[in-house]
């Protein structure tokens, strides 16, 4: 199977979802900047053209088998971010892969208008690729009971249609995939890195680690501070979210932003707001967009320092909400149904693992303990679950 899609597929067999609690983090960069920054950041919008669904019968089973996604508000969502980002007034607005629901050309097509407005507002817009934007093969549309294909995103229609937001004015690119540097001060330098080529989907080429070795060897020659940004992580958010959720040489790559003292990166892909930090080296994974409660992150970079909080679109929470919790209900009563508990103790456990969930992928400190009951009844009646090894790894908490 195409290491491309092995990623996607992973994600959808495990849960996913967020929570309404705003998540902080703070560091340091290695280099002094003379005035504050203010990047917006935006990942995995998973944009879907109104034109490509009737809201149906066969579109409400996709949606409620998939990963609690809300695409069917994916035009109010983006249309909210647009608006979010003209009051923010960032330097730059940062999107870090999965533009597009599934690919569909058309959805990048409205994209491109909805960045190009905004652009004309003063704010850049810089863009990556993601596993689902390009040549991929489940570009559908969607009527009443029946789903058809429909046209999907070509490397050459990627280029032409994205060439405005991050591409044409990069100092420097790689011919080799869509990874770029571009920069926003002369002290503060994005490198884009692109690990969705056709080629060598899932993981950054040799020609592209090149290309990153010889931006980040002029930036310490100029003493400027690069932020490396990626679609998929670098490191991985815990010991269960690892294959397919990190770049397959991500080894590689640590080594790399270890020799040139990297030590903030930004990424996506995993559907979840984690920081996570590994010999010097921090990575904020910021939530998709599209899953509740629909949230973006600003990261400020001031001096030495950098402060990143995640903020609400305040837009469709209850909605967003309710596919979070039936979609971690679903695959939690796969497990329960099987043991001989009362409905109450069912309940509670339940209502635990919902909980858990909820807070484990908006990035907010654990409530868990060892000695919830609740807990307990995992513990003891299903120790090899995947829930209970779940709910025994978010035990003491996250970094924020």
């Amino acid at each position: 199977m195409n290491k491309k899609y092995i990623a996607s597929l992973l994600i959808l067999s495990l849960l996913t979802g967020c929570s309404s609690t705003s998540a902080v983090s703070s560091g340091e960069t290695n280099e002094p900047e003379s005035s504050p920054v203010k990047l917006m950041v935006a990942t995995d919008l998973h944009y879907l053209s109104p034109t490509l669904t009737d809201n149906g019968e066969r579109f409400q089973a996709v949606m409620a088998a998939g990963d609690s996604k809300v695409t069917e508000y994916s035009e109010e969502i983006v249309d909210t971010l647009m608006k979010k980002a003209k009051e923010e007034k960032p330097d730059a607005l940062i999107i870090s892969g999965d533009l597009t629901f599934n690919g569909e050309l058309i959805s990048l097509n409205e994209l491109k208008d909805k960045f190009t407005k905004l652009e004309e507002n003063g704010i850049p817009v810089l863009v990556i690729p993601g596993n689902h934007d390009i040549d991929y093969p489940y570009a559908y549309g969607y009527d009443g009971a029946d789903y058809y294909p429909v046209e999907d995103i070509s490397q050459s229609e990627f280029a032409s249609l994205m060439k405005d937001f991050g591409y044409h004015d990069a100092p420097a690119r790689d011919p080799s995939s869509f990874s770029y540097c571009t920069h926003v001060t002369d002290n503060l330098w994005l490198l884009f890195l692109d690990a969705n080529t056709e080629a060598d989907p899932g993981e950054l080429s040799k020609e592209t680690l090149a290309f990153a070795e010889d931006v980040l060897k002029q930036a310490a020659a100029g003493g400027a501070t690069v932020i490396p940004v990626t679609h998929q992580n670098v490191l991985p958010p815990s010991d269960l979210f690892s294959r397919g959720f990190v770049i397959f040489n991500n080894d590689e790559v640590k080594k790399l932003f270890k020799k040139y003292n990297i030590s903030l990166c930004l990424s996506g892909h995993a559907h979840l707001q984690h920081t996570s930090e590994e010999d010097g080296l921090t990575q904020i994974i910021t939530e998709s967009l599209s899953v509740y409660p629909l949230q973006y992150g600003i990261l400020t970079v001031s001096g030495n320092n950098w402060h990143y909080e995640n903020r609400e679109l305040g837009i469709r929470k209850e909605e967003s909400k309710q596919r979070f919790d039936a979609n971690t209900l679903s695959q939690v009563d796969e497990v329960l149904k099987r043991l001989n508990l009362s409905e109450d103790e069912k309940k509670a456990m339940e209502d635990l693992s919902i909980t858990a969930n909820e807070e484990f992928f908006s990035g907010k400190q654990m409530t868990l303990n060892k000695d919830d009951p609740a807990y307990q009844l995992w513990v003891t009646y299903a120790p090899d679950s995947f829930w209970t090894i779940y709910l025994t790894s978010t035990i003491g908490g996250q970094k924020q």
